[in-house]
């Protein structure tokens, strides 16, 4: 393959700029100057599944692309690299761990760059989508380095929505703006909304949202009463889609959602409200770790009866896994590398093979909110936030700017009004 022949471009602009808009408009482009081939597809990469899934819609409705293409988040891809190319990675002393999504990435940088593995992804992938590639470290960026060798790249950034401090200054976007042809986005095509706009303006130019005078901020006492302010809002905002969106998730912000329901219910000014609270890959699988409870691991026929037990749906999935393996090739011990990989290819069929529309009403972080839109949006602030103040208002604004249509915020106590990113400017 002749790689001068490779065109690498990119698309850098704050949120809402129409950055994935751009993404899909040069591969259009692209696709009518080179149709794919029978054996070609188009593949897509990102961070977050809700992202992916998003991605995945966009790319669906494309009549070229039927059948031609993959959204895979970056370390999904790079532990399907690992795996498919093991033989290799041991060759070059790679690390093949199953368990350290970090490692593989680092490894499966240095097998992209490999030429037998540069040949088969020129050949399989000759156009790549990247969203998101300030989140990128040193490891994954040396993936997206490896794909540049063989791939076209069409590229998507913005250093402001870093959220990881020890990525910033960007290595990634100092590469993009060194390896490909940039184009700068400006226009905000998310929202018409120009409070929205100035408030997303004032955070990213390092200055603190007011109290007053731009997003409606309440600083209600206590879990119930802040269960009614996000009523409130909710019901005084009708909207399709609509996300709570919170730093982090405290024991404070929890109790906000578990008394949601019951203050709309029980009062005639709210209707019932629900909220579903995303969780994290690491916590859904943390979380599957609290609900395994397996008998002698070497009677394999006791823990399918007791994974079946269990009313959690990914478990039963492990137990007719486990009962499919032993009509084939009987397992003589259930060890915990197994459970591992097996519940992780689970769950990420779960999440990238999900729904996906966005549920009415759900809660999520702002690093799980990232690349998504809603109609509205409520901000919970809670009592502590870590980070310095850059970081804080970073937070603050890839939580605004989820918006579409309205936002209000939710502040946890009043010593919140004085301090970074809200109150007067610092």
């Amino acid at each position: 393959m002749d790689h001068n022949h490779l065109t690498h471009i990119a698309f850098e602009g704050p949120a809402g700029s129409g950055k994935t808009h751009r993404l899909i408009e040069a591969l259009q482009l692209r696709l009518a100057e080179r149709p794919l081939a029978p054996h070609e597809k188009v593949l897509a990469l990102t961070y977050m599944n809700g992202a992916r899934r998003r991605l995945d819609a966009r790319l669906g409705e494309l009549p070229a692309l039927r059948g031609k293409f993959e959204v895979q988040t970056i370390d999904r891809f790079a532990r399907s690299i690992m795996h498919g190319r093991r033989s290799l990675a041991q060759q070059l002393g790679l690390p093949l761990t199953r368990q350290d999504f970090n490692a593989d990435c680092a490894a499966a940088g240095a097998l992209t760059a490999h030429p037998g593995v540069a040949a088969w992804l020129a050949n399989s992938y000759p156009i790549v989508l990247v969203d998101e590639l300030q989140d990128a470290d040193a490891g994954r960026l040396a993936i997206f380095q490896g794909l540049a060798t063989s791939c076209d790249l069409i590229v998507a950034a913005d250093e402001f929505q870093c959220l990881s401090p020890q990525l910033l200054p960007s290595q990634a976007v100092a590469w993009m703006h060194q390896a490909c042809v940039l184009t700068s986005l400006e226009q905000n095509r998310r929202t018409a909304n120009t409070t929205l706009l100035r408030a997303a303006k004032l955070l990213r130019d390092g200055k603190n949202l007011p109290l007053t005078g731009l997003l409606p901020i309440t600083v209600p006492p206590g879990p119930l009463a802040h269960a009614f302010s996000i009523a409130q809002h909710l019901e005084n905002n009708p909207a399709d889609t609509v996300a709570i969106i919170t730093p982090s998730v405290t024991p404070g912000y929890l109790a906000t959602l578990e008394r949601l329901a019951g203050a709309t219910g029980k009062s005639r000014k709210f209707r019932p409200r629900f909220a579903h609270h995303e969780k994290s890959s690491k916590d859904e699988m943390a979380n599957l770790k609290r609900l395994l409870s397996l008998p002698d691991r070497r009677d394999i026929n006791a823990c399918i009866d007791g994974l079946r037990a269990s009313d959690n749906a990914q478990l039963s999935r492990l137990a007719d896994w486990l009962r499919d393996k032993q009509k084939v090739a009987p397992l003589v011990e259930l060890t915990d590398a197994l459970i591992d990989e097996r519940l992780s290819l689970i769950q990420h069929q779960v999440r990238n093979y999900g729904s996906a529309k966005e549920r009415p009403l759900a809660s999520m972080t702002v690093h799980g909110a990232k690349n998504r839109e809603f109609d509205g949006v409520v901000v919970f602030w809670p009592y502590q936030v870590g980070g310095s103040d850059d970081h804080k208002r970073r937070l603050l604004y890839n939580a605004i700017t989820r918006a579409k249509s309205w936002c209000a915020i939710v502040l946890a106590g009043k010593q919140l009004t004085n301090a970074v990113p809200f109150g007067p400017d610092c």
